[in-house]
């Protein structure tokens, strides 16, 4: 199965990236109560084998973004 995915770029972490900007500014992008759908849509997403393997980790992205919102 061939996917839009590159390993090079930034949109392969664009649905980690999300979670991230959530977690960094403490906001809620992809709300649970008034998206439920997409909400559900998005984790299963993030979960899915190819994702997971071709993805940077999550604690190594958000260590880079926590890095970058301090600099700017």
């Amino acid at each position: 199965m061939k996917l839009l995915l590159s390993r090079q770029g930034p949109q392969r972490e664009i649905g980690i990236w999300a979670r991230i900007v959530e977690e960094i500014l403490d906001v809620n992008l992809i709300d649970e109560e008034t998206i439920p759908l997409f909400n559900a849509w998005f984790h299963d997403f993030l979960e899915l084998p190819i994702i997971k393997e071709w993805a940077t980790p999550y604690d190594k992205l958000l260590e880079h973004n926590i890095h970058l919102h301090k600099r700017y």
